[in-house]
């Protein structure tokens, strides 16, 4: 096995894995092992507050790949797609939604 192939096992066998590190959210309603880092919250340049966050997940377990501009659901909020890229066989999508 390749250390890529050794890389990619370890993502869903560890990282994606709701027993070891992931977490069981509903994405688009559907139950989806991801990881989501909550840090990036702030002010956008008209005062607004905007939640940002990054989601981190397996491109098969989403029905499409999402696209920049786009929007997703995780739970019951809207996000609107900022980015997205994939490294290793892992989606990081980076998400916003305006709080006030």
């Amino acid at each position: 096995m390749s250390f890529k192939d050794s890389l990619n096992a370890d993502i869903r066998a560890v990282f994606l894995n709701p027993d070891e590190f992931a977490e069981i959210h509903l994405i688009n309603g559907k139950e989806t092992p991801c990881i989501i880092d909550f840090s990036a919250s702030g002010t956008d340049f008209e005062g607004t507050y905007v939640k940002r966050l990054t989601l981190y997940v397996e491109p098969s377990k989403l029905d499409k790949k999402p696209i920049v501009d786009g929007r997703l659901r995780i739970g019951d909020k809207h996000y609107t797609v900022i980015s997205v890229s994939e490294t290793s066989g892992l989606l990081d999508i980076g998400l916003e939604a305006n709080e006030s």
